[in-house]
């Protein structure tokens, strides 16, 4: 066993990683999905991904500026809601729009997860890991990327029978 060596890459190479692919799918503003074998559909990816994008490069970089104690938990917490919301809403922006309604689960895990890096990057300000201005900027942004993730919600809900028999 002793003469087994495993190589684990560094946080801040999976964090390049990371940055790199998130860097690719923002270059990647159309994408081109087969409707038919003969047939393909170009999907527009909204704004909401893009916004999403440039947010979770900002808490990639805000969380190499956490304090050393809080970061294996704090700052790994803040990537990873990050990522999964931008990957959520992504993979829900680029499915064909016949499966939006059966693919509006993955738009409700995206919408929980940006609400959790809302509460995080709170009490990260609240701990004086993030300063005002950075702040500033980050609630800025929230806000618009929470209106919009909310309106995709709102447009693509399941009609309940309840609700349509009360219209």
């Amino acid at each position: 066993m002793s003469g087994l060596k495993f190589h684990l890459p560094s946080y801040q190479h999976l964090c390049y990683n990371l940055s790199a692919q998130i860097v690719l799918y923002k270059l990647m503003g159309e994408v081109t999905v087969g409707a038919d074998h003969e047939s393909e559909k170009k999907i527009r990816e909204p704004k909401v991904v893009s916004d999403l994008n440039s947010l979770a490069l900002t808490i990639f970089d805000v969380s190499k500026k956490i304090p050393k104690h809080w970061r294996p938990s704090l700052g790994r917490k803040l990537e990873n809601l990050a990522l999964d919301s931008l990957l959520a809403t992504k993979r829900f922006a680029m499915s064909p729009h016949n499966q939006k309604l059966q693919d509006w689960k993955i738009l409700v895990t995206a919408v929980e997860n940006f609400d959790d890096l809302e509460t995080m990057i709170s009490i990260c300000h609240e701990l004086r890991c993030l300063s005002d201005g950075k702040f500033g900027e980050i609630a800025e942004s929230i806000v618009t990327i929470r209106k919009q993730l909310y309106g995709l919600k709102k447009k693509y809900a399941p009609i309940t029978r309840s609700s349509s028999v009360l219209a």
